[in-house]
């Protein structure tokens, strides 16, 4: 599939003269190449070439990767402890963990690295979804359309390109490796292959749980192409091998073991939304609705975004069409099952792997993801790529036209995934192209006014925040991130509105309200209510559920200083240094810390360190000055 796309996509650049690299984010016309004769800066000879250059996504990546203490110091004795016995994000998925901390350890934390490895990863799926197929069907070309389809559709961009998706990639890996030993068990039942295969299983559930479903998966490939069950003209129904179930109990008792673990970790993490929050009716109707959006984002893989928002109404006869037309297409193929078994077995691939995604266990936000689709989809070009060379069989010059048609799609999934991975080139890029898809994504604007605020244009954050809270009154971190800038430009009476706001709310969606705890208490004491101030600080700290972080340490070491508590605080700091010494801002709190407790040779030499580092600090020039005639005046004491 590499390979063909190597040509492939050549040969279509330079026929449209199509330029893969994004324009800028202001640019109305970022979705649409309606000028092709001004797109010629720029080419890749591979879909996915291009995320070399690209950077992390300020969405899930810093607690994956840049800001996580134990991914920073690579392979390490602690690290893999800590892999195997925390749920930081609400997930329990320790291989993957172990993979990025490996990319640390080769990459640092340069980017291109780590998508890199992901993008070979990708590759390697490809490669075995190919050998997998051919190996339990025999079509050699049938295999390869369906690795080629898997290996370039636009859906499953997100999986590879958002390097916080490793646990997509490398969980399938483990997918395809589990099928293509249970293919050949099958053929030649040896209980060293029935070992390899569990251990196959296991190891890609601890990368993520969503292979938990993947006995089922077994079972439908035991039915076709494998022809195991038990089915004649005289039976109804199809009849299941006793034998075949035996086969399976040890992989239905995993997953259950498994879906039980990621239930308590995403429940730990808070991950897991309430039905108070989202009602099970609601989440129900969602479901059959994402099944459906999911086909048509296949057939036309238009307006993807990295977020799509849980609907706020579903209408009844929507939801229920929905239902109708899955039973309907399910009974319809089926009674079909003796003519055309591999159209039961594609779509009911499609529907078993996506039933741990559906929502109906709900976690997070979202009402659908593409990164969802990077195994179900592969049930859906089972039947396609079947069904339609079935249905060609006594055509005129059918493989003229299976391969002009064959070569149209791919080239089709080539030019719509290059565009869309190159949108994951940056954070603004990427959350732009949402908000275009959808004016009222609320995570858009929220991630949006976060990046403003950091290209240091706090109007435009605030616009951006304020629209997230229009769009989503009830979404507590936009209270934050408002709080938060309004005390960066001194407005401490607004910032206490919103942040007081945030604790009135029910909602606790993705973290303990611990930092809207540290930013009212931080505002609080700029306005002088210093009692206030200190029953917050200490509230943020109690409620911190990941206090190992350079970050949340050097939060809680700013929060000690506060409350008079120095030394305290100077451990922290040194805590949050050694993660990430190039921190400014705790380097130089760190030494006012110092010269607070009489220590003004330390804290000369911080502040010294943060003027290398950035030379235009001017407050810190000021601090020295300070540090240097405290250690003078000590001198002269003596």
């Amino acid at each position: 599939s590499v390979t063909l796309f190597g040509a492939g996509h050549g040969f279509f650049s330079s026929l449209v003269g199509f330029d893969d690299s994004p324009k800028e984010e202001n640019d109305p016309d970022l979705l649409f190449c309606q000028d092709y004769s001004n797109l010629q800066k720029e080419r890749y000879t591979n879909v996915y070439w291009q995320v070399l250059g690209h950077q992390f996504i300020e969405y899930d990546d810093q607690g994956y990767i840049y800001d996580n203490p134990y991914v920073l110091r690579g392979l390490t004795v602690q690290g893999v402890q800590w892999a195997f016995c925390n749920v930081i994000t609400g997930n329990w998925h320790p291989l993957t963990w172990l993979s990025h901390m490996l990319d640390a350890e080769l990459f640092g934390m340069q980017p291109g690295g780590h998508h890199l490895i992901s993008v070979a990863l990708h590759t390697t799926n490809a490669i075995l979804l190919f050998l997998m197929l051919n190996r339990f069907t025999g079509a050699l070309w049938r295999s390869a359309v369906v690795a080629a389809l898997f290996a370039l559709h636009p859906l499953h961009v997100e999986s590879v390109a958002w390097a916080s998706e490793r646990k997509d990639v490398l969980s399938a890996l483990f997918w395809m490796l589990t099928l293509y030993f249970y293919a050949g068990y099958v053929k030649r039942p040896e209980t060293k292959t029935y070992i390899l295969i569990i251990i196959c299983f296991i190891l890609g559930l601890m990368a993520k749980p969503m292979l938990v479903s993947l006995p089922l998966v077994m079972l439908l490939l035991d039915y076709w192409p494998l022809g195991r069950f038990e089915e004649s003209g005289s039976r109804p129904l199809v009849s299941i091998n006793a034998s075949l179930l035996k086969e399976k109990y040890p992989f239905f008792a995993i997953a259950t073991i498994f879906s039980i673990i990621a239930f308590l970790a995403q429940n730990k993490g808070e991950a897991v939304i309430s039905l108070d929050e989202i009602p099970f009716l609601n989440r129900l109707a969602n479901a059959f609705v994402a099944c459906h959006s999911y086909l048509g984002k296949t057939l036309i893989p238009l307006d993807l975004s990295v977020f799509y928002p849980f609907p706020s109404h579903i209408s009844l006869w929507k939801s229920l069409g929905a239902c109708i037309i899955i039973i309907i297409v399910t009974v319809a193929l089926f009674r079909v099952r003796q003519r055309q078994p591999w159209l039961i077995t594609g779509w009911l691939w499609y529907l078993v792997t996506l039933l741990p995604v559906i929502g109906i266990v709900q976690v997070g936000m979202q009402g659908m993801a593409d990164r969802y689709t990077y195994i179900p989809l592969i049930g859906i070009f089972i039947l396609g790529v079947w069904g339609v060379a079935e249905i060609s069989g006594s055509m005129a010059h059918r493989r003229l036209l299976l391969a002009g048609l064959t070569s149209a799609i791919i080239l089709i999934c080539c030019f719509v995934s290059v565009r869309q991975v190159s949108y994951w080139k940056n954070t603004s890029t990427l959350f732009t192209h949402a908000l275009v898809s959808n004016p009222d994504n609320y995570m858009a604007h929220t991630v949006l006014g976060r990046e403003s605020r950091r290209d240091g244009n706090p109007d435009k954050a605030i616009h951006h925040f304020n629209e997230a809270i229009r769009i989503a009154p009830w979404y507590q971190i936009s209270y934050i991130n408002m709080g938060d800038i309004l005390i960066s430009l001194q407005n401490y009476d607004q910032a206490i509105i919103f942040l007081e706001k945030v604790l009135e709310l029910n909602w606790q969606l993705y973290e303990d309200p611990y930092e809207a705890h540290y930013l009212l208490g931080l505002a609080l004491s700029k306005t002088g209510r210093i009692t206030e101030a200190a029953s917050h600080f200490e509230a943020s700290m109690r409620l911190n559920r990941n206090p190992g972080t350079s970050a949340a340490y050097c939060n809680q070491a700013f929060m000690l200083s506060k409350l008079g508590r120095l030394d305290e605080a100077i451990v922290y700091y040194g805590k949050a240094l050694d993660i990430n010494p190039a921190n400014v801002e705790c380097r130089n709190n760190l030494g006012i810390a110092l010269a607070q407790k009489g220590r003004p040779d330390e804290a000369v030499r911080h502040f010294e360190e943060v003027l290398r580092i950035k030379p235009d600090f001017d407050v810190v020039r000021s601090n020295m000055k300070q540090a240097q005639i405290q250690m003078m005046d000590k001198k002269s004491t003596k």
